[in-house]
């Protein structure tokens, strides 16, 4: 009618009808297809991570507790080297694991008193090739047998008459290294100068990672730190196990294998190994020369 305009009902066209009684078809629910996980995505995380999250923070009077769990690949062969367990993996006739630990006590104070307490402790976990075992024996007859605790002010070690350079951990000592991820590369190469050509990169790498194994970096710089390992490249993942992910960086130059383990919640590296030489008769490829295991923990006093 003219005049009176109506709002036309609404329609609902091409809708599916079945029959009473028949049954529907399900449709399949489309869910987005994960992103492969790669290891410059786990380095950027723990970069994050390390400024969101981080791990245990000592409070004044406290110490950060570091518990290093160490393996030793030691190799043997008669007439090498000084002794005849200074070997080579392409050489070694035996060859065992020996694991070991020390501890570091960092203040929260950095200018106060740091302690290391080395355990005399090497029990042989592994043996390899022929008579390993009276060899090992042998071995462990050489080594130290008393506690060792050092202490140090300031950082970790000991300065030698007229040297300025800051002792490792020290607040000086981190103070002078760039926070920008390309910057700090190129710090490290200027500090490895000494480097045997084509081990360039090796060595800001393994640099990198005996900065961060210490655990004691202030949470800017070890972000910065896992952004330059990233920028190092040829970095891929070894394994993922909950949050635990291993990355490694391999190098032709002698075999050299560097791997480490990282904490994605919390940013902080909880291990790493080193593995270098290949051609072994008696020890397989994957077993690392090297291997650090870290937990951290917060106490109120040191020895």
């Amino acid at each position: 009618m003219v005049g009176h305009l109506v709002t036309p009902a609404p329609t609902i066209e091409a809708v599916p009808t079945r029959e009473p009684g028949s049954t529907a078809i399900p449709r399949p629910t489309l869910t987005p297809t994960p992103e492969p996980l790669t290891a410059s995505a786990v380095l950027h995380g723990a970069s994050y991570a390390a400024t969101t999250v981080g791990g245990p923070v000592a409070g004044p009077g406290q110490y950060l507790r570091v518990q290093h769990s160490t393996e030793q690949l030691v190799l043997y062969a008669d007439g090498s080297g000084f002794t005849p367990f200074d070997a080579t993996r392409s050489n070694a006739t035996a060859a065992w694991v020996a694991s070991g630990s020390y501890v570091t006590y960092i203040p929260a104070d950095r200018s106060g008193e740091w302690v290391r307490v080395f355990e005399p402790e090497r029990p042989v976990t592994a043996l390899y090739g022929a008579d390993a075992q009276a060899h090992a024996a042998q071995w462990s007859q050489e080594l130290l047998t008393d506690r060792i605790v050092l202490r140090s002010i300031d950082g970790i070690g000991d300065r030698y008459p007229g040297s300025t350079e800051p002792l490792d951990g020290s607040d000086a000592y981190y103070a002078q290294m760039p926070r920008d991820p390309s910057q700090l590369i190129e710090w490290f190469r200027a500090h490895n100068q000494k480097a045997e050509p084509g081990t360039e990169d090796l060595s800001v790498v393994m640099s990198i990672v005996e900065v961060l194994e210490l655990n004691a970096a202030p949470a800017d710089l070890r972000a910065a730190l896992f952004l330059a390992l990233d920028g190092m490249g040829g970095a891929d993942i070894v394994s993922v196990d909950g949050t635990l992910v291993t990355i490694a960086f391999r190098y032709d130059v002698g075999g050299w294998v560097e791997t480490v383990s990282i904490d994605s919640t919390t940013g902080m590296l909880v291990g790493s190994t080193r593995t270098f030489g290949s051609g072994s008769a008696v020890v397989p490829d994957d077993v690392p020369n090297f291997r650090l295991s870290n937990s951290i923990s917060v106490v109120d006093s040191a020895p």
